[in-house]
């Protein structure tokens, strides 16, 4: 497990807790496609090999700072808060572009085989997937799970 704190990204193994990298400034929100980590600190995204060398690259600048990260094949995606769009950044760096226009605040977003699940404020506060379906987590307003919701993903034409 991959965690952001104040200074540095950590790897957590059972009792073993060893630092990645300190060399991002306030890292904030982590998304790991393979053997990278991608990695949101207030203004930037960064991506940082899990193996071999840990040299942090950084792939885009943002006019804030990002929400979330999801990564799916050769696409970053993200958005600001306070934004309206959701962004794509190649995972090799380049600039952020709009990939949707409009989608309202995201409170998370699944990124998988070219396919995107997101929940919209306030409706749901969470999404997860696996391989054959979506869930969404719906909550109560005292803070415990009332319901899930199950789709099937979409089969591929």
């Amino acid at each position: 497990m991959f965690v952001a704190r104040r200074d540095r990204i950590v790897r957590i193994e059972g009792d073993r807790v060893t630092t990645v990298t300190d060399a991002i400034s306030d890292p904030s929100v982590i998304a790991i496609h393979g053997d990278d980590l991608f990695v949101a600190d207030d203004r930037a995204i960064w991506r940082v090999a899990t193996r071999g060398k840990r040299t942090p690259a950084k792939l885009a600048e943002l006019a804030g700072p990002p929400m979330f990260v999801a990564v799916d094949g050769a696409t970053i995606y993200t958005q600001l808060f306070g934004g309206d769009d959701l962004l794509a950044i190649p995972t090799r760096g380049g600039d952020a572009t709009v990939a949707i226009a409009h989608v309202g605040e995201v409170s998370s977003l699944v990124a998988s085989k070219g396919v995107l699940f997101w929940t919209s404020m306030p409706d749901a506060l969470g999404v997860a997937a696996d391989a054959r379906s979506v869930y969404w987590f719906d909550w109560t307003l005292g803070g415990g799970p009332m319901q899930v919701m199950r789709a099937p993903r979409p089969r591929a034409k």
